[in-house]
């Protein structure tokens, strides 16, 4: 798998705030406990986020996740979650320690309580997404490349965090995907709807996580992967045998994979090879360039 570009696309806003906070976690500087501690209090504290799914996008910029378990597990019926560090490809690290260990309002019921007070605030900052998110987007882009998205973002005020950066894959990978290609019914009746999610976005000015869903169905990952080109071009790359994947891998990305969520997830993880296909173009641009205006200089003597 190729590397991530995350950790370099972070606002300048999270590196003064890492600063406020002495620097990322790294793994076994400080007790585990002690360095979880101090992410959650951080994020609760500054942060505003109104589902489970957005808290954890916040976290994830911390190398931190909370985990409520598989949804047909007695830790997630009974509302029970838990933390624990992760690196910066998601990754677990160190055991976990539940929520009721720390002395902060980090449990579910808090959370929920959270995630109502946060409703303001977040819906201040989809008003102002849906306008920056749109106005960046109507840009010139050739090439283009979810690196070059994120730093046009950064410009807007705007951070984009992708989930599937930091997450792992299920349990079960293999056998689901070979009970999807062949048409297993109950396997197919496990896929939820669509909807084209897959990104965060981080309104800087408040703070605010945001859903891309939220933003409208032309501001979602799907919408801009294949507004921007972005999404034939990863598929390109794959057909040119560009990346390394496992069977199971390979046929999530066959046509005829019924998840098209999982797909969408699987090119995220791959978009970095992306990043660097479109990087190394436009320095050829640059130098393109940078080697005609001096062959004209040189023409008229100057």
């Amino acid at each position: 798998m190729p590397d991530l570009f995350h950790e370099k696309e972070i606002k300048p806003q999270v590196e003064l705030h890492w600063r406020k906070r002495q620097g990322r976690i790294i793994y076994g500087e400080k007790p585990t406990r002690t360095a979880i501690s101090e992410v959650l209090e951080y994020v609760n504290k500054e942060y505003s986020f109104t589902s489970f799914d957005a808290y954890n996008a916040a976290l994830s910029l911390y190398n931190v996740r909370a985990d409520r378990g598989r949804e047909d597990s007695a830790m997630y019926q009974n509302r029970g979650l838990y933390y624990r560090l992760i690196d910066e490809r998601g990754q677990k690290l160190g055991a976990p320690i539940k929520a009721s260990a720390f002395h902060l309002p980090v449990t579910m019921d808090r959370l929920e309580e959270k995630f109502q007070l946060s409703q303001k605030r977040v819906q201040e900052a989809v008003q102002i997404l849906r306008v920056n998110v749109g106005w960046v987007l109507h840009r010139d882009h050739q090439p283009y490349s979810l690196s070059e998205f994120s730093g046009e973002l950064r410009s807007e005020s705007i951070g984009l965090i992708i989930p599937a950066f930091r997450q792992t894959n299920p349990r079960g990978w293999q056998k689901r995907v070979t009970n999807l290609l062949d048409k297993d019914a109950a396997a197919l009746q496990t896929i939820r709807p669509d909807d084209g999610h897959g990104f965060f976005y981080v309104c800087w000015g408040n703070n605010a996580v945001v859903r891309d869903t939220d933003l409208g169905e032309k501001l979602t990952a799907a919408a801009i992967l294949k507004r921007t080109g972005i999404e034939k071009e990863l598929y390109r790359l794959h057909q040119s045998r560009i990346f390394i994947l496992s069977k199971a891998q390979e046929g999530i990305l066959r046509p005829d994979y019924p998840d098209t969520a999982e797909a969408r997830r699987l090119l995220l993880r791959l978009s970095p090879a992306h990043n660097a296909v479109v990087k190394k173009q436009l320095e050829l641009r640059q130098e393109q360039e940078l080697t005609q205006r001096r062959s004209l200089r040189m023409r008229h003597g100057l």
